[in-house]
């Protein structure tokens, strides 16, 4: 791994996954969500109330950006890596790879993300 690129990847992620999953980590509830856990009532009274998710940061953006010109491969991994949260070893057993191949697709996206920076610089 390329540490630079893994630090921006990393708050980059932390970022995009709550974007997606909202203020807590999960994602809104739906109103079926909402009857099934407190039945009509609960389902029933009205929410006035508007969430608007902050955008990303500036160095955020910048890499949301560079990983989106990247090989659709390359985005997979930052995606895997950096937004899903779970531990390595679940991530492997869920793709069904190797340790090793896991990390040299890892570098590779890093590689691919440096080349892109340095390309554009």
């Amino acid at each position: 791994m390329i540490d630079w690129v893994a630090a921006r990847a990393k708050d980059w992620g932390r970022q995009v996954r709550w974007l997606y999953c909202g203020k807590d980590g999960w994602p809104p509830r739906t109103a079926l969500a909402r009857l099934i856990e407190e039945g009509n009532h609960g389902a029933g009274v009205a929410r006035y109330q508007q969430y608007f998710p902050e955008c990303l940061s500036p160095e955020a953006l910048i890499t949301n950006n560079i990983i989106r010109r990247l090989e659709l491969r390359h985005q997979e991994m930052f995606w895997i890596h950096d937004v899903i949260r779970s531990r390595v070893k679940r991530k492997i057993e869920v793709i069904g790879i190797e340790h090793r191949v896991y990390y040299n697709w890892l570098h590779a996206a890093h590689q691919a993300y440096s080349s892109a920076v340095a390309v554009n610089s």
